[in-house]
């Protein structure tokens, strides 16, 4: 039998002062209650015991809407857990017609389903069941089992009662997950703050002018998916990147911070931003999820010949605006980080002069222009034209302010880095940052790689050996011969250039030639001198110095030239394609 709530007469239910009481308690229990499962399987035994019953169960219905979970019981047999389909059984059809149901014969009954009291023992002779609804939301359902007092049948006065105690125990569980969410709002908005503080915290300090290099952030939201950073890595040469994550919110956040630690920490060491871009992507592809990826463009500046290197990751394009006021931009060749483990990104260079290179992520070029179009990047370059002779520390900000006055919400993250061309020099350069000329003037740049003089961080230098060599056409056997000899030449500085220095560090440049591969090999140590320097004879057995013996046999040749400025020694090591010892 089902009985619409609305359908019970309203009887003087409420002169007993112990029921008045217990309704009176619901919502102030569940209110100040941390513990809700503790609290509902309270407000069940409470009513259980109201209802003279000798079992009860609390029914609540999932998010999807179409299961109903049993969350509390009272009584001989534990069914918490037991899931109900919406329109199943006496609580399905309860909950689904909004409707008491009254069952005094549970056997006789079609929705009565018998398993549980069949694997239990105990036996169900009558169910009361009430929905939990508030406003037009419903929650779930209270049903209790059997009389105690013996009675045969469930009254309308039971119904009525039970339909008092299921509302209040339905506002009291509505109001505790209100609580519930706003708390966790509370904790939420917390936490994205602490996340945006370390991002910000992330992201590079300025630099006092003249440094050339400038960013800014702006996050759509609390936490962004951008970022920016930039580092000296010595009085010459400055590292710097910008990098947009795939998607927004806390996950993309995480994403980027990982790749800007990334960053951080190789870009030290690999100064070719090619192979940089390489080696994050394989970080990026072991880790990445749900389809997350980067955009990302990585570079080096080189201080005293203006040459910039840089390698784009699917990223917008990057502009180079020349002291004349001429444009060129240039297009990712790649994909993003995180979608192809084997990728190789290959490494640009130009010569910015008295120009300005800049970066800049997708929400500059799709924010909203004036008119209410999309700026694009033609839209960019002329809002930068506004700015150029703003000197570089206020260039950005009043940039991002033009931005601002365009009364336009950002659709995205804005992010945006200039470097500031500093010398004179106007022609692009056809090989890289290098300081050895003319050996090098017919052969291509490969690689190049400043690491500190320590034995543990030789792996970088045998992976991008291996790397470049394989690039150059050499088989599996006469890569690992170079790997040997390259890694005991820049073992030999370890021990003996440093052998007195607490810190110390070395330059692996690596060169394609037409027929081979030239390993450039500097670090800033005592000059050597080159004729005592010599393998040791074979025949003298015993431990050690056969290093020089190895390079000597690998190679094609192994001769020191000048040291740039004369400082430190440079080992020049060339292997020829086809001539395997």
């Amino acid at each position: 039998m089902s009985i619409e709530i609305a359908d019970i007469p309203e009887p003087d239910l409420f002169g007993r002062p112990d029921h008045l009481a217990f309704l009176a308690s619901l919502n102030q229990d569940f209110a100040a209650s941390l513990d809700f499962d503790r609290t509902i399987e309270w407000a069940l035994r409470g009513i259980t015991e109201i209802m003279h019953a000798e079992a009860g169960a609390l029914f609540l219905l999932e998010d999807n809407g179409r299961d109903l979970v049993c969350k509390a019981c009272v009584g001989p047999v534990d069914v918490r857990g037991v899931k109900i389909r919406m329109g199943e059984g006496v609580v399905g059809r309860s909950v689904q017609n909004n409707r008491v149901e009254v069952v005094n014969n549970a056997y006789e009954n079609p929705n009565f389903h018998r398993d549980i009291d069949l694997e239990s023992g105990f036996s169900t002779r009558m169910i009361l069941c009430a929905p939990m609804k508030v406003g037009d939301r419903m929650i779930g359902a209270i049903e209790v089992l059997n009389k105690r007092d013996g009675s045969q049948n469930f009254e309308a006065q039971d119904v009525h009662l039970i339909s008092a105690m299921t509302s209040a125990a339905g506002l009291g569980i509505a109001n505790a997950r209100m609580a519930a969410a706003l708390l966790e709002q509370e904790r939420t908005r917390r936490e994205l703050e602490l996340a945006a503080e370390i991002q910000r915290n992330l992201l590079p300090k300025p630099q006092k002018a003249p440094f050339p290099v400038r960013g800014i952030n702006k996050p759509m939201r609390k936490v962004s998916g951008d970022f920016f950073d930039f580092m000296a890595i010595d009085e010459r040469f400055v590292a710097f990147a910008l990098g947009d994550v795939s998607g927004k919110g806390m996950d993309a956040a995480l994403m980027m911070a990982k790749t800007a630690s990334l960053f951080r920490c190789l870009g030290k060491s690999i100064t070719d931003p090619g192979h940089l871009l390489t080696l994050i992507n394989r970080e990026v592809c072991e880790t990445t999820s749900h389809g997350k990826f980067v955009t990302m463009v990585a570079g080096i500046y080189d201080l005293t010949s203006g040459a910039l290197r840089f390698a784009n990751a699917g990223h917008e394009p990057p502009v180079l605006r020349d002291q004349d006021g001429a444009i060129s931009d240039f297009p990712a060749d790649a994909p993003p980080l995180g979608i192809l483990p084997e990728q190789v990104f290959e490494t640009l260079e130009i010569s910015i002069a008295q120009g300005d290179f800049y970066v800049f992520s997708d929400g500059l070029t799709e924010h909203r222009d004036g008119a209410g179009g999309i700026l694009e990047a033609e839209g960019v370059m002329r809002i930068i034209a506004q700015t150029e002779r703003l000197p570089l520390d206020d260039r950005l900000p009043a940039l991002f302010s033009l931005l601002d006055a365009m009364g336009h919400d950002a659709r995205d993250d804005m992010t945006m880095l200039a470097v500031h061309g500093q010398i004179d020099a106007v022609q692009k350069k056809k090989r890289p940052l290098q300081s050895v000329s003319d050996p090098l003037n017919d052969m291509d740049f490969l690689a190049e790689i400043r690491v500190p003089a320590e034995a543990n961080r030789l792996k970088i230098i045998r992976e991008t050996t291996a790397h470049s060599a394989r690039h150059c056409g050499f088989d599996e056997k006469e890569t690992q011969d170079i790997i040997l000899a390259v890694d005991e030449a820049c073992q030999n500085i370890i021990r003996h250039a440093y052998r007195d220095v607490e810190q110390g560090e070395f330059i692996l440049t690596i060169h394609q030639q037409s027929d081979g591969i030239c390993f450039l090999l500097r670090d800033f140590g005592p000059l050597v001198d080159p004729s005592k320097i010599v393998p040791r004879d074979l025949d003298d057995v015993r431990p050690g110095g056969l290093g020089t013996h190895f390079i000597n046999v690998i190679m094609e040749s192994a001769d020191f030239l000048p040291a740039p400025d004369g400082v430190g020694n440079l080992l020049r090591m060339v292997k020829k394609i086809g001539t395997r010892q």
